[in-house]
């Protein structure tokens, strides 16, 4: 496509010293005819540190693609990555296209990128964990859950606790009894089985700890908060947990009472069974 440059942006670039009419000219003229790379090339030359950067952020937040998918893309965020354009920049505009786009996982990475950890925080909880959790599809998003497990670690990350730690402790138990499952399978030896169950109760523990303080607002973070409340209960009840534990478990998460019907059964049986014990004493000896 045939553009004819500003003869005074030309004269300017060439002696050094572009006017500021003449450069945010080209710009427009750029963007207008769909190079915005070049017009971000175009406003690097703008004088004001301040305008300069509002202006290229502008231009990015306008048209920075969401995906790399194709050459004339890629070459595109290369010209801006050897401008020297901040990296943040770009970034957050990908997110922000990403978002738009309705494309959470890249939203979040591109957020991440930025340091915006609390923004990604939010694309979890609202957007990555309904999905994650009910497709059965953590692994998509253990990467990303260390990430910010980390974050959380240096205190760059608020509300951790009380929101995607829960994910995050749910992922490594879900990855462990996977785990258990398959060596079960394989050595078919049931009292190992039992020991490593056994040993996986303080994470449990804590994964239900972390859980009773996720309090999801959409409808699909509700439902995926039961589906892990569910398993997680599953896991204390093979590991043996005693009947009051159990109990003051199901209290402390509140789940819905189709997903806690077995651990219900579970208690009422120990209890019942107590209670027999209990009523009948033991036969003198003759």
């Amino acid at each position: 496509m045939y553009l004819a440059l500003s003869p005074f942006f030309l004269l300017g670039t060439w002696f050094g010293n572009p006017s500021i009419e003449s450069i945010t000219g080209i710009a427009d003229q750029l963007e207008a005819s769909g190079e915005w790379h070049l017009a971000v090339q175009a406003l690097c030359y703008h004088p004001d540190d301040v305008a300069r950067g509002h202006l290229i952020r502008g231009v990015l937040s306008r048209h920075a693609p969401s995906k790399a998918d194709n050459p004339a893309t890629q070459a595109r965020l290369e010209l801006v990555t050897r401008l020297r354009v901040p990296r943040q920049w770009l970034l957050l505009a990908q997110a922000h296209r990403a978002k738009y786009e309705r494309l959470p996982a890249l939203e979040a990475e591109y957020l991440v990128g930025a340091g915006q950890w609390n923004a990604a925080h939010k694309v979890l909880l609202d957007e990555l964990l309904p999905e994650a959790v009910l497709a059965d599809d953590l692994q998509s998003i253990a990467p990303l859950l260390e990430k910010m497990n980390s974050a959380a670690e240096r205190d760059e990350l608020s509300g951790w606790q009380s929101g995607g730690q829960a994910l995050h402790l749910y992922l490594h138990v879900c990855v462990q009894i996977r785990g258990l499952v398959s060596s079960a399978e394989a050595q078919r030896d049931r009292a190992n089985v039992h020991a490593q169950l056994e040993a996986l109760r303080p994470k449990v523990a804590a994964a239900c700890r972390a859980l009773g303080g996720l309090q999801p607002k959409s409808l699909g973070g509700r439902f995926a908060r039961a589906e892990m409340g569910a398993r997680l209960v599953q896991c204390t009840l093979a590991g043996g947990e005693a009947a009051a534990h159990v109990a003051a478990l199901l209290r402390t998460l509140a789940l819905p009472p189709d997903t806690t019907h077995t651990a219900q059964h579970k208690i009422s049986s120990m209890l019942a069974s107590r209670a027999a014990e209990s009523a009948c004493p033991a036969s003198p000896a003759s």
